[in-house]
């Protein structure tokens, strides 16, 4: 371990769930308690690729089946508005198609002996929904465009330096209906979120240890994916914490929850609360960036994607900038 050297900033990963049916509502990625200085602009540029495989599903009111992957890229942008105000956007780009971590996700589930159904075809792609003999969903196709832009707003409530031990803060989310809903791409609805993001770095300082932790409620406006059993409704939160050994190295894990986006299904996919387990670290680049790595993996199967591989790129601009 680096002996005299100022121990990682540690952040959120900026995930959520990608899940087909999940990630079209503004459900916001994991942010910290501290916003960003005033005059200053934080930039990340944000890949997940999640493979989804269901198998099938088949009652005898509806029939469900999910085998594909989603990828999603996001320009996330933050600017210092004020002391202890922040906004923001989120521009997405959505694809879905039969990807190529088909082989991949197999070899994870081997290797690590987490419960998952094998790939029936490499890189298939079928997002399919019926429901009472009606075809809600019907994807066979690669499919790709822009997704539903975000809107964010923070405000301060403690911690006014630039690396606080602790602070809370605020957060709001509008989302925007950009996307395409036919596709998956968006909901067709816009979606309110808040919540309140917390960040501790100080109470296991000793050991280079942040704790952070998120809590929040999202407002559903009536939207065009399965409109007859969305909710309006839903809660999600997440934990986490990070371990600095080394400058430029943070260790993280981070649980991440929220209630179901549908009713009246017998799916896990559509009608259960989902919970995730997101580990990686980040890793100190120069010129005030930092790249973060981490797979996402369903606690219980079938309610998010199988896994999800997660990376993002993040920059601060303005202000003096170092080569850590």
């Amino acid at each position: 371990m680096e002996t005299g050297a100022e121990a990682l900033d540690v952040v959120p990963f900026y995930t959520r769930d990608q899940g087909p049916f999940s990630q079209v509502f503004g459900l916001p990625p994991a942010e910290g308690g501290m916003l960003v200085p005033k005059g200053r602009l934080d930039g990340r540029l944000v890949l997940d690729i999640a493979n989804s495989d269901s198998g099938e599903w088949d009652s005898s009111r509806e029939t469900l089946e999910l085998d594909g992957e989603t990828l999603r890229l996001t320009l996330a942008l933050r600017y210092g508005l004020a002391n202890r105000m922040e906004i923001g956007m989120d521009i997405p780009y959505v694809s879905h198609d039969g990807g190529v971590s088909d082989g991949f996700k197999d070899a994870f589930h081997d290797i690590t002996g987490l419960p998952a159904p094998k790939s029936k075809e490499k890189n298939r792609m079928v997002y399919s929904y019926i429901r009472d003999g009606v075809t809600e969903v019907d994807i066979r196709e690669s499919t790709s465009g822009v997704g539903d832009l975000l809107l964010s707003f923070g405000y301060q409530l403690a911690g006014e330096e630039t690396k606080a031990p602790r602070a809370i803060a605020v957060r709001a989310g509008l989302k925007l209906p950009t996307g395409d809903a036919g596709t998956l791409r968006g909901s067709g609805s816009t979606d309110f979120s808040l919540r309140l993001a917390a960040s501790d770095a100080a109470t296991f300082s000793g050991r280079n240890i942040t704790l952070y932790g998120v809590a929040g409620a999202l407002w559903m406006g009536k939207g065009e994916v399965l409109e007859e059993q969305q909710r309006s409704f839903a809660g999600f939160g997440t934990l986490g914490l990070g371990w600095s050994p080394l400058s430029w190295l943070a260790l993280k894990v981070q649980v991440e929850t929220h209630s179901a986006f549908y009713r009246d299904s017998v799916t896990d996919v559509l009608a259960s609360t989902v919970f995730q387990v997101v580990v990686g670290g980040s890793f100190a680049l120069p010129w005030e960036t930092t790249l973060d790595v981490g797979i996402s993996e369903n606690v219980f199967t079938e309610t998010s994607p199988d896994v999800n591989f997660h990376f993002a790129l993040r920059k601060r601009f303005g202000g003096a900038s170092s080569c850590p």
